[in-house]
């Protein structure tokens, strides 16, 4: 008789089942790990904004802003200043779009709202940032201007 070693095709075709299944099992949830990992940082980078927004408001009121001109503006109806995120200085860039509205509450202290604040993955429109939930992070789709007639 002869000493046999290796698998069978039968053994191979078992072993590459049960890890089909195994990846079967595995892969929503380490995507869904990933995905909550990027919206994580998505809304951690909108709360770096918004602190700087209060720092920035901060050294305003004791008029040694060095926030660019253009980047905030006053809205008389609303009563409430707005900074378009892109003109605001950071050293890391990646929201894409949107503004932060600052409604002064008085003695120091400010309600930031979000208003389309998007990177290019997720956007998020929240009435008071830091109460920013996770429903409130959703996909990104970027929107068209209408041509005109």
């Amino acid at each position: 008789m002869k000493n046999k070693k290796g698998f069978t095709l039968i053994e191979l075709l078992t072993v590459i089942a049960i890890l089909a299944i195994i990846l079967l099992i595995a892969a929503p949830t380490i995507l869904g790990v990933l995905e909550k990992a990027k919206k994580n940082t998505f809304k951690n980078q909108v709360l770096l904004y918004v602190e700087s927004m209060k720092t920035q408001m901060a050294l305003r009121a004791m008029n040694d802003s060095d926030l660019a001109a253009d980047a905030l503006t006053y809205d008389e109806t609303e009563k409430k200043y707005s900074i378009d995120v892109t003109k605001v200085p950071m050293d890391s860039q990646t929201l894409k779009g949107g503004t932060i509205k600052i409604t002064d509450n008085g003695n120091g202290v400010y309600t930031f709202e979000l208003v389309a604040v998007h990177d290019d993955n997720y956007t998020v429109t929240a009435t008071d940032a830091k109460d920013i939930k996770d429903a409130q992070i959703t996909k990104y789709t970027a929107t068209t201007p209408e041509s005109g007639s």
